[in-house]
């Protein structure tokens, strides 16, 4: 009779380990969304450096700011050497309704459903929709959900394969990604998670591909509670041209074609 006790006991407690996309999905908004609400209005500032295929280091800044809904990250990656190889500034804004990119002096209006991916947080994006939780696993001594990513559509720049991630079950943050770009593993991983307000946000984060680190950011300031201008959140004060409403694929398709060779001129001119 004691085994068929452990057996129902067993059964009874397996539901409690098991995790849906959908309900951590609802867990995770839930977290962010008080986070949001007791942090105030968030700024990030972070630095890193990025090393390209040939082998050129460039310098990478970004200024992210957030309130509410809302959203702003402005980037500028800089060809080390005093500057030789040129700058290249972008910047991702959600106003709340709506998502932005701006590069090259030019400003495109996205598909709203990809606000939640791009996340504007450096420390969370939501996952696709149609992940799934493939079980739980535990990663430099953080427990996590582990998400499988539904394989995306071709894209033209490079051959994208299996993503997944691991996201840490208490902090609702990424502990680690990982994906399969033009055959090569590509993985990020977190590390150095301070308290902000009390809520726990990974200071530091390596990109590696195939073992090699080819990029590595920190955080180097936190300002809470900032009360920030409405134009900061305004795309209509985002400079350069507009390019259509979001439908226009095949200009941003173009758009992205002249951002990748920009990079590999600036990495060139590092040689």
């Amino acid at each position: 009779m004691k085994w068929i006790a452990l057996l129902a006991a067993a059964n009874f407690a397996a539901p409690a380990m098991a995790m849906d996309f959908a309900t951590l999905m609802r867990d995770a908004r839930a977290h962010h969304a008080r986070m949001a609400q007791e942090v105030g209005g968030l700024k990030i500032i972070q630095s890193g450096s990025f090393t390209g295929p040939g082998g050129g280091a460039s310098t990478l800044e970004s200024t992210m700011w957030r309130r509410g809904v809302k959203w702003r990250t402005d980037a500028v990656m800089a060809g080390a050497g005093g500057g030789k190889g040129g700058r290249l500034e972008t910047t991702m804004l959600f106003d709340g309704a709506d998502l932005w990119s701006t590069a090259m002096g030019m400003t495109t209006k996205l598909p709203r459903a990809q606000a939640g991916s791009q996340g504007g947080a450096v420390y969370w994006s939501e996952p696709p929709p149609g992940s799934t939780v493939s079980g739980s696993e535990t990663v430099d001594g953080r427990a996590c959900w582990v998400v499988e990513h539904p394989q995306p559509p071709p894209n033209p720049v490079m051959k994208v394969g299996r993503s997944r991630a691991w996201i840490d079950k208490a902090a609702f943050v990424y502990v680690r990604t990982e994906s399969q770009l033009s055959g090569r593993t590509v993985r990020t991983s977190f590390s150095d998670f301070r308290k902000v307000k009390g809520f726990e946000i990974p200071y530091s984060a390596i990109v590696t591909s195939d073992g090699k680190v080819t990029m590595t950011t920190r955080i180097t300031q936190v300002e809470t509670g900032g009360r920030f201008p409405d134009d900061l959140f305004d795309p209509g004060k985002l400079p350069g041209a507009q390019a259509g409403g979001g439908a226009d694929l095949d200009a941003a398709m173009k758009r992205a074609e002249e951002m990748k060779r920009k990079v590999e001129a600036m990495t060139k001119a590092q040689k």
